[in-house]
């Protein structure tokens, strides 16, 4: 059952792109049909085609902001050399999102820049949750954010912050182990972790 789950979603993902290549040469310049066209081929593993079916819908005018993030936010992935570059558009073309903000916190992160992991992780946990979209990361407004922004903190010094943070975070995930160990850590202690 599971198997024939299986390809009859990938038949239908099939038909799908099908239907939308063939849109795509009746109307080319359809901003919404072009970006259904890029996530298709995104999800059919097909990454040369997507990255120039996204550029070609971020050259046209129109689009949902959310869909053009999320294009960038995909160009990011698709193009790692070119990730922040990519993700900073995607922050500017819908910054009323987390999602752009939670990865730019993360490429900090894995540069060791504490400050920048911190200023753009500030923004993200600023995120409310019912803004999400069909073009949402669910993972973006979840507890990783506020993770990031407690350890970034800490990594400045800012031992206090990293304690509100932590606090913050553990009130709108309760029962968050990370955020819970992060609380306790930082607690009524503005010299640095306790011991």
């Amino acid at each position: 059952i599971v198997q024939a789950g299986r390809q009859r979603e990938a038949t239908r993902r099939d038909d799908d792109l099908a239907l939308l290549e063939t849109a795509g040469r009746e109307a080319p310049g359809d901003a919404r049909m072009r970006w259904y066209y890029a996530r298709e081929l995104d999800y059919a593993g097909r990454s040369a085609e997507a990255v120039e079916e996204y550029k070609r819908y971020l050259s046209l005018p129109g689009g949902w902001a959310r869909e053009r993030a999320f294009a960038c936010r995909q160009l990011s992935l698709l193009e790692p050399s070119e990730a922040r570059i990519w993700l900073l558009r995607a922050f500017t073309e819908s910054p009323d999102e987390t999602e752009a903000a939670s990865r730019l916190a993360w490429d900090c992160i894995s540069k060791r820049d504490h400050a920048g992991a911190f200023y753009w992780s500030c923004f993200a946990i600023q995120a409310r949750p019912e803004s999400q979209s069909h073009a949402s990361d669910a993972e973006a407004y979840g507890p990783t954010p506020w993770k990031w922004a407690c350890e970034s903190a800490a990594a400045l010094g800012k031992y206090a912050d990293a304690g509100k943070i932590a606090r913050d975070g553990l009130r709108r995930f309760p029962g968050n182990a990370t955020l819970a160990s992060l609380a306790a850590a930082y607690s009524f202690d503005t010299d640095g972790p306790e011991r």
